[in-house]
């Protein structure tokens, strides 16, 4: 019997099977059959679902919508296989006197804080990538554009941060919160590692310059200073 008869032979017997039960017995049939498929449809779905939910966390911060720090820090690595002429540059961000803010004007006002600095990192270059860290320590990373372009957009998200302290009735000179960031091109001949913790090193030095420093690899360093702020 070939496959069409087959079919043909199947499609028949299964029609006078339907045929042949009793109408009632037909109609339990066919609406057990169609909760099963519901069943497993709305199980399919859930499991999808929950995948996508899953990968979702994984890649972005639930607070502040920007990429996890195991997530950031893969898309770095890969970024560094691919880096164009303009170089490669990592920076880190840490928040000044967040503690103290968030001790001072509570907790849902420093989640305030994150999800705003959160969403200034996301309006940055589409060149640049932003991840969170640690609690109140971000990254970002450029690639594709030049230092000074990186450097400018810097400065915007600390001017915007400003400025959405000063909506929240907050003197930004005054209670002291604002960030300081320590930027380093990633290099060849580098270890990643190593250049993190020089950046790690960088960001401290700025935040000891006062409020609101950028200081980049190779400019402006004083060497004796930076080196008490290397990790050991």
């Amino acid at each position: 019997m070939c496959i069409r008869d087959r079919h043909i032979y199947f499609t028949g017997m299964t029609s006078i099977m339907f045929h042949a039960l009793p109408p009632r017995l037909f109609i339990s049939v066919f609406f057990y059959a169609f909760m099963i498929s519901i069943f497993f449809y709305s199980h399919i779905r859930n499991t999808i679902k929950s995948k996508e939910e899953l990968f979702h966390e994984y890649i972005r911060d639930s607070l502040t919508k920007v990429y996890s720090r195991n997530y950031f820090l893969e898309m770095l690595k890969k970024e560094m296989v691919t880096a164009d002429k303009n170089g490669l540059y990592v920076a880190m961000i840490d928040m000044n006197r967040f503690k103290y803010i968030n001790d001072t004007y509570g907790h849902s006002f420093g989640d305030q804080v994150l999800e705003e600095v959160g969403k200034l990192l996301n309006q940055m270059d589409s060149n640049i990538a932003a991840g969170r860290v640690g609690g109140d320590e971000f990254m970002i990373y450029s690639s594709g554009i030049p230092l000074r372009d990186l450097y400018k957009e810097i400065n915007q998200v600390i001017m915007d941060f400003r400025k959405f302290l000063t909506h929240k009735a907050m003197e930004p000179d005054n209670n002291g919160l604002g960030m300081s960031l320590g930027v380093v091109e990633v290099r060849e001949d580098r270890a990643l590692s190593d250049s993190l913790n020089l950046c790690d090193a960088i960001m401290y030095l700025a935040k000891s310059k006062g409020n609101n420093q950028v200081i980049v690899e190779g400019i402006d360093i004083n060497e004796e200073d930076l080196e008490s702020y290397r990790e050991s």
